[in-house]
């Protein structure tokens, strides 16, 4: 079995953790030199001086951290062109390698890093990563504990440790392994405050165990990244599992409100509108509504049919029933509901 939430989280510890993006990459390990303002800065300072591999490297990491990585990845190729042996470059286009799960090529640019600065921490939690991510949990923790040996108060070396607690747990269900899990997150977090994705991965563990607590940890990640369709849909998941309706559907409005495309945000406030509010003209406008984003949903389809057999549309309800089957034939729960209201 993978670590499945190692691959989930496989962009890596930067570009999906919504920081200040004033970070830019230096010499130095690990380290911040100058602050950048915005992209258009960035972008100047290139057209300035070209041959400047720094500012590459500062556009590089600034893509990087809003999660662009392909053009991340060709702004670290261009400061590496300038200057191939400066470690800290050839780490963070590690970083952004994994993002591609290009594991080979991030794994060799680690260790060229480690050639030009055998301090670099980062570059070890990198490789314990891919280690990681091929299933190899005790290697993960060898270039762990080497990075811990450097700097113990690395948040994305406690991040990884979490993962990989948690996939352990997931593949023993012992609870020693949980129990580090949440506590290596934890870490994560009092060490940068700002570390999106462990305070999401402690949302989950906490929805996990039905404890409110994963509502403050949701908002922890809501309050670094707003638009975070994960985390809003997350912390209206948890509300409705909890039968707290009207708080599910404004998660589900707001990540609309900055994607409008998001099928289940959709999809679950046609459910919420069909199963409990029974207002089946709301339900059918969101079936109808969620099918524009994916037409081949044969949830979507089956649940649009329930709505117009409650309205009284039978015609319909067998037209949306037939499809969902088209879309999946196996579906037994559109099958019955077809021949349910085929008897009528």
């Amino acid at each position: 079995m993978k670590f499945l939430y190692i691959v989930l989280f496989s962009v890596g510890f930067i570009a999906c953790k919504p920081t200040n993006t004033n970070e830019a990459v230096n010499t130095d390990s690990d380290s911040t030199a100058m602050e950048v303002d915005s992209l258009q800065f960035l972008s100047e300072q290139i057209q300035k001086n070209a041959s400047d591999a720094t500012a590459w490297a500062d556009r590089a990491q600034y893509f990087f951290r809003i999660g662009n990585v392909k053009d991340a990845k060709h702004d670290f190729e261009e400061a590496i062109l300038r200057d191939s042996t400066n470690a800290a470059y050839r780490s963070r286009y590690a970083d952004v390698l994994i993002a591609f799960l290009d594991l080979s090529g991030a794994k060799y640019n680690y260790e060229y890093a480690l050639k030009y600065d055998s301090l670099n921490a980062r570059a070890y939690v990198g490789l314990g990563h891919i280690y990681a991510l091929i299933d190899n949990p005790g290697m993960a923790t060898v270039y762990l504990n080497k990075a811990y040996g450097i700097n113990r108060n690395l948040p994305e070396a406690y991040f990884l440790e979490g993962l990989i607690y948690r996939a352990d747990f997931d593949k023993t269900k012992r609870e020693e392994s949980w129990k580090r899990s949440k506590s290596s997150f934890q870490t994560a977090t009092e060490l940068d405050p700002d570390y999106y994705e462990a305070f999401l991965m402690l949302g989950d563990m906490n929805s996990a165990e039905d404890n409110d607590l994963a509502i403050d940890y949701y908002a922890s990640a809501i309050d670094i990244a707003p638009k975070s369709s994960q985390a809003w849909y997350a912390k209206g998941g948890y509300y409705q599992n909890h039968e707290k309706y009207e708080q599910a559907k404004y998660c589900y409005r707001k990540i609309l409100s900055f994607d409008s495309t998001y099928f289940d945000a959709v999809y679950n406030q046609g459910y919420i509108q069909l199963t409990i509010d029974k207002d089946f003209d709301s339900a059918i406008y969101f079936f109808e509504k969620s099918i524009v984003i994916d037409s081949l949903s044969a949830r979507a389809y089956n649940n649009l049919g329930l709505a117009q057999e409650y309205k009284g549309d039978n015609a319909q309800a067998i037209a949306s029933y037939k499809k969902a089957l088209e879309i999946d034939p196996k579906f037994e729960l559109a099958e019955k509901n077809l021949r349910i209201v085929t008897n009528k």
